[in-house]
C-alpha cells in the first residue's frame, strides 16, 4: 500500500479498506497524518486501520465510513472539520478519545457509539452538548483542557 494525491490507495489504486497496519520502508505507521491538502477522507479510506492515532489537521468532511471498525484510540480534527458523515468513525474495535478542536460542531450524521470520549474547545463544550446527534453523548463530551 501506498499514498497517492495524499489517499491510502493499493497497488491497483483502490482505497485501503480491508484493514490492518499502513507500512512504510516494511514498519507499520502507527501514527497516521492525514496531510493538510487533504481537504476529504473518503469512503471507506481507512476502514477497519490498526492504528495509535490517525490526526487530520486540515480535513473538511470525513466520509462515510472513512474509519468505520478501526483498531485505533485516538482520533483527531482540526478546526475546519465541518462534517462528519454517516459511520464514519463508528464500530470502533476499543474505547477511543476523538478530539475535535472546530468552534462550531461539525454536522454529525450517526452517533459515535458509547466507547467515545469526545474532547472539544472549551469554549463550545455546550454548544456540542445541545448539536444534533452530538447531545447523545453530551455526558462525554468534555473541554479541550481537561484533556490528559
Amino acid at each position: 500500500n501506498y499514498l497517492l494525491n495524499g489517499y491510502v490507495r493499493n497497488a491497483a489504486g483502490s482505497p485501503f479498506y480491508s484493514g490492518g497496519h499502513l507500512y512504510v520502508n516494511g514498519q507499520p505507521m502507527n501514527n497516521i497524518v492525514i496531510e493538510d491538502s487533504v481537504a476529504t477522507i473518503p469512503t471507506y479510506i481507512l476502514s477497519n486501520i490498526i492504528a495509535d492515532s490517525v490526526v487530520a489537521n486540515k480535513v473538511v468532511t470525513v466520509s462515510e465510513s472513512a474509519l468505520r471498525g478501526a483498531n485505533c484510540p485516538y482520533f483527531e480534527f482540526g478546526e475546519d472539520i465541518t462534517t462528519i458523515e454517516s459511520y464514519a468513525v463508528n464500530e470502533q474495535k476499543q474505547a477511543f478519545t476523538l478530539v475535535c478542536r472546530a468552534t462550531t460542531p461539525p454536522s454529525l450524521a450517526t452517533d459515535l457509539g458509547k466507547d467515545a470520549t469526545i474532547y472539544v474547545p472549551d469554549a463550545s463544550v455546550d454548544a456540542y452538548k445541545a448539536a444534533s446527534v452530538w447531545s447523545q453523548r453530551a455526558s462525554n463530551i468534555f473541554p479541550l483542557s481537561q484533556k490528559p
